[in-house]
């Protein structure tokens, strides 16, 4: 009913912390050697984890100092997924019956529902949905504007970013 999950340092591949998981009584995942996780930019982990039954949890308490981190389990998965992304707000559950189907599943945090079965697009595999997905949602308001002269006038914009992928942005300028 446990495992241990390691922070490390992604430029010297040293481990920086580590952490047990609680898994709920009734509700271990089969294997921890088949599935993905997702980190969603407010910080929230969810994991899809198993083999021939998975199963789909969020993990918290998996960054702060002390005490174990638990798996609190949301759902079992009609067919195992290998991957787990987060996008436009949505996680999306991939896997594939190793035979040339692949499919995925939508999984609605803020209703905790599980959506049907959608197949792929023709051409792509689990992979291409739920790998690492870098997406920047921008906006800009209008606050106010003085009109200076004919030609010219001073605007004030209030802008808005929001990651919507499921990697951390840095750097954005």
């Amino acid at each position: 009913g446990q495992c241990n999950i390691d922070k490390f340092d992604v430029n010297t591949g040293v481990v920086l912390s580590s952490k047990t998981i609680q898994f709920p009584d009734g509700n271990f995942p089969t294997t921890i050697q088949s599935g993905d996780l997702t980190i969603l930019p407010n910080g929230r982990m969810f994991a899809v984890l198993g083999n021939g039954t998975c199963r789909l949890y969020e993990i918290t308490n998996y960054n702060t100092p002390g005490g174990i981190a638990t798996a609190t389990f949301l759902t079992t998965m009609p067919k195992d997924c290998y991957g787990i992304a987060y996008i436009n707000g949505l996680l999306e559950l991939t896997g594939m019956d190793f035979v040339g189907t692949c499919y995925y599943y939508d999984y609605n945090i803020a209703a905790n529902t599980l959506g049907i079965e959608k197949a792929f697009q023709n051409g792509q595999a689990p992979i291409d949905n739920a790998s690492l997905t870098p997406s920047l949602g921008c906006s800009k308001r209008l606050l106010s504007s003085t009109k200076i002269n004919a030609n010219t006038a001073d605007l004030v914009y209030e802008i808005h970013a929001e990651n919507l992928g499921n990697t951390i942005l840095n750097n954005v300028n």
